[in-house]
């Protein structure tokens, strides 16, 4: 029986894209960790969701069950 060594696909998802006098904070979630699966946003924040009040790029590390990583990144 072979390992899975398939890495996961990363995506992170928003449905604001841009901060502004209305719009000051908005909440980041990270995909395709899967069941068990692990998030590491590049701020320290180890859950799946990220609230951010500042316009920059973010990037969240995810890691599968079967150790594999992904990293994806979003410009706010």
């Amino acid at each position: 029986v072979g390992q899975n060594t398939t890495a996961p696909i990363a995506t992170i998802g928003s449905a604001v894209t841009v901060l502004n006098c209305i719009t000051s904070a908005i909440t980041l979630s990270a995909m395709g960790g899967g069941v068990g699966g692990t998030y590491l946003w590049d701020t320290g924040v180890t859950s799946q969701t990220l609230n951010i009040a500042t316009a920059r790029t973010y990037s969240v590390t995810v890691t599968g069950t079967n150790g594999c990583t992904a990293v994806a990144t979003r410009t706010i």
